[in-house]
């Protein structure tokens, strides 16, 4: 009787069952790791680098898997050490990563570098953008919703990108996290996939913004010439490094630096006085509890100093205490000029230190009018102080 026939595996299908198994428990392992983590706070996961009141900022954004601690290396110690980016504040913008099981999309993400700029915008003159990976189509989700809820705050503003080796028509490695390790940023970033498809769709009808695309032209072997130059591929260049290092300048001679230096003096550069400077360097906490201004016209790091200082004036030399007396104390400080919204910049100081108890505002009793600068007029106010206002050093 005939032994019936044995069949052996080829070579190639055990070679791809061992392969599918250290796959799978590669996963498993990453899984398990990304479970374990504690989460950090989002507020943590950014930082301001250099925060002095000037009028020009760069925004920093990282990429996919990475985090503000380590995508840049030495880029921002060289730019904060480089005179040229003198009248920069610099903000490194980071948000919660992880490998499996990562919810938060790219547009998550966007959408809240948005309300980050919501209340920092108001406060600059000139903002370049550095989106290093996926961190520059974080920036455009970020901008695209703020010009369709805000489109006022950005458009006097002189606003620049630059991308440094962003998929913008995806990535090859994205495609490798599966059902064992879902990640909705990872599954947008997959080659042509429709996110991006969107993405590009709706920068191209609704995008204002200049952006400046860069890939690294000798070594990157993550994202294509061609994924990281779709957003303006007739002005994208080349420079050095891999995708990592295209990040990671050592000196102010990689390529990645000085285009930066070229896009800074294309945007221009607003100098604040010192004097202003120091003001805000005094005041930050109070500015910071006060929040930004949207109906004036400077920001309210440079107002909020000075109209805390005549309400003490006032407090001092004036018996009544009304929102009229207020505006004429402000007539002996020359150097405001005819800055037409001052009532404003009164009304939006007074309302945060009625906000934090330090003064409340009441109607006069029969109501009064009085007029404010340009002829407007409008109605007085009482101003009761509850408690000195000894918040900052004079």
């Amino acid at each position: 009787m005939p032994f019936p026939a044995v069949t052996f595996p080829s070579n190639a299908h055990i070679t791809a069952t061992i392969s599918k198994s250290w796959e799978t428990m590669a996963i498993v392992i990453l899984a398990l790791w990304t479970i374990g983590c504690a989460s950090v706070p989002s507020e943590q996961l950014r930082a301001w680098e250099r925060h002095e009141g000037k009028a020009n900022l760069l925004v920093f954004a990282h990429g996919f898997n990475s985090s503000r601690a380590e995508a840049w290396g030495r880029f921002i110690p060289l730019i904060k050490a480089d005179k040229g980016f003198d009248e920069y504040d610099i903000l490194s913008y980071g948000y919660p990563q992880q490998v499996c099981f990562q919810t938060n999309d790219i547009r998550d993400v966007g959408a809240h570098l948005k309300s980050e700029l919501t209340v920092e915008l108001p406060n600059y003159d000139t903002a370049i953008f550095v989106g290093h990976s996926m961190g520059g189509l974080v920036v455009l989700h970020a901008l695209l919703e703020l010009g369709g809820s805000n489109a006022e705050l950005i458009s006097n503003k002189r606003l620049r990108v630059m991308s440094l080796g962003t998929p913008y028509y995806g990535a090859t490695l994205a495609s490798i996290f599966g059902p064992y390790c879902p990640n909705s940023q990872a599954e947008a970033m997959k080659v042509l996939s429709k996110e991006s498809a969107r993405l590009m769709q709706d920068w191209r009808q609704r995008g204002k913004i200049p952006v400046f695309p860069f890939y690294g032209g000798l070594e990157d072997k993550v994202v294509s010439q061609a994924s990281a130059c779709g957003i303006a591929p007739d002005i994208c260049e080349s420079v050095d490094g891999d995708h990592e290092t295209i990040a990671k300048p050592l000196d102010r001679e990689h390529l990645t630096y000085r285009k930066l230096q070229v896009m800074k003096e294309k945007a221009g550069t607003k100098t604040v006085p010192p004097s202003e400077q120091r003001i805000l360097n005094v005041w930050e906490p109070l500015v910071n509890t006060c929040g930004p201004s949207l109906t004036t016209t400077r920001p309210s790091a440079i107002f909020v100093p000075r109209w805390v200082s005549l309400v003490n004036k006032l407090r001092v030399i004036r018996n009544i205490h009304d929102l009229q007396n207020l505006m004429g104390v402000r007539d002996h400080l020359r150097e405001e000029g005819m800055i037409p919204d001052l009532l404003e910049e009164a009304y939006f100081t007074l309302s945060c230190l009625e906000r934090i108890g330090y003064l409340k505002m009441e109607k006069i009793d029969p109501p009064r009018m009085m007029e404010a600068v340009g002829g407007r007029r409008v109605e007085n106010q009482k101003i009761i102080f509850l408690k000195p206002l000894t918040i900052v050093p004079e």
